[in-house]
């Protein structure tokens, strides 16, 4: 099954996001952007990256899918443990609903910051 970790940080011109797709112990795909929207937050650049991940997993054609982020807040939203009124952060899971569905299993799963260094090292 294929795995994707993601990550987000703040940098000196705004965050950066990045993730990484395995296959395996083989690194299928990386990418990483930028975002200078004073509006975004750390919760919402994560789930950029996130999204980017998963579009980019949709574009390789892989149905099944394990994802892997330290964003306790953004995991717990996707797994509808907790809840926001915030209308970006809204919108953003709202957009991973959609993309999940073109999934055959996924599974999204919180891990902690010392276990994301392959996505972490993206966003340096």
């Amino acid at each position: 099954m294929y795995k994707l970790y993601f990550d987000a940080g703040l940098r000196e011109h705004g965050f950066v996001w990045a993730f990484v797709i395995f296959d395996d112990k083989i690194i299928v795909n990386k990418q990483r952007g930028y975002i200078k929207d004073k509006e975004v937050d750390s919760n919402a650049a994560e789930f950029y990256a996130l999204i980017y991940g998963l579009r980019e997993a949709i574009l390789r054609n892989i149905t099944e899918l394990q994802v892997y982020g330290d964003s306790q807040q953004v995991i717990y939203q996707v797994n509808n443990l907790v809840s926001t009124n915030k209308k970006m952060m809204l919108q953003c899971k709202k957009e991973v609903r959609e993309l999940s569905k073109e999934f055959d299993e996924i599974k999204f799963n919180w891990i902690e910051s010392k276990d994301n260094k392959v996505a972490h090292r993206e966003t340096r």
